[in-house]
């Protein structure tokens, strides 16, 4: 008669297994649950480094319009500041003792007369056309203080006057020159100025000539505190036509 072997559960070949202590029954699933924490924890990690990374990129970015913006005010508070910022105080002579009249203003505010405008016709009349023996005075002094009354419109037409006196270069002649008359005409902003230029040395005889010079005026803004010490009440000369008159 045959006997029916049934395996044993957690047997091999109908042999069983050796089982765990009790005490060790509780490893497994304690050491799952430490793999799972442990994951988990640097689940959590990874996720903290990539908000600090992009707390850091957030920082930079506004680190970095901060700055930009920084180097707009800077930039524009130069641009504004490019200019001399010159007042005029207008005063009268009262028995000796100079009396503030009204309050400042700006430069380019103020109106001057007529008397400042003529005088610095006549003033750029002489350093432009006059001739000496300090060639470099002529070069360095002369022509610095008549661009520096000549508005931007009339540059170009001094520049090809100074090309043709060549205020640099040594002459023998010398060449005088006296203003007759300034006259305000019915144009505004306009002055006739009668001059003469009286011409000596080796080939010259001293003869006057006489000349008129169409004059319209205008204001600029001073750029340093040199250029304002030279042009006080920035005004210049707009355009200007010569024309010499018959004898």
């Amino acid at each position: 008669m045959a006997t029916e072997v049934i395996p044993a559960v957690g047997s091999s070949n109908g042999h069983a297994l050796p089982t765990l202590p009790p005490e060790l029954e509780a490893w497994p699933a304690m050491i799952e649950a430490v793999i799972k924490q442990t994951r988990a924890d640097l689940d959590a990690r990874d996720a903290s480094a990539e908000q600090h990374a992009w707390l850091w990129h957030r920082f930079a970015l506004w680190l970095g319009g901060l700055l930009f913006g920084t180097l707009l005010i800077v930039a524009w508070l130069v641009y504004e500041r490019r200019d001399v910022q010159a007042f005029v105080q207008v005063v009268q002579l009262d028995e000796g003792r100079l009396v503030q009249i009204g309050v400042p203003q700006k430069l380019l505010d103020y109106t001057p007369p007529d008397a400042p405008y003529m005088d610095m016709l006549a003033e750029w009349l002489r350093r432009v056309y006059w001739r000496g023996d300090d060639v470099a005075k002529a070069e360095l002094h002369d022509w610095r203080w008549v661009e520096l009354h000549t508005c931007p419109s009339a540059r170009p037409f001094l520049a090809g006057l100074k090309a043709k006196q060549k205020p640099g270069k040594k002459v023998t002649t010398r060449v005088q020159v006296n203003v007759l008359s300034i006259t305000k005409t019915p144009t505004p902003k306009s002055y006739q100025v009668l001059w003469e230029q009286v011409t000596t040395g080796t080939d010259a005889k001293g003869k006057p000539a006489q000349f008129t010079t169409t004059f319209t005026v205008g204001r600029l803004a001073l750029k340093t505190l040199a250029d304002a010490e030279d042009n006080r009440l920035g005004i210049c000369v707009a355009s200007f036509d010569t024309a010499e008159n018959a004898t």
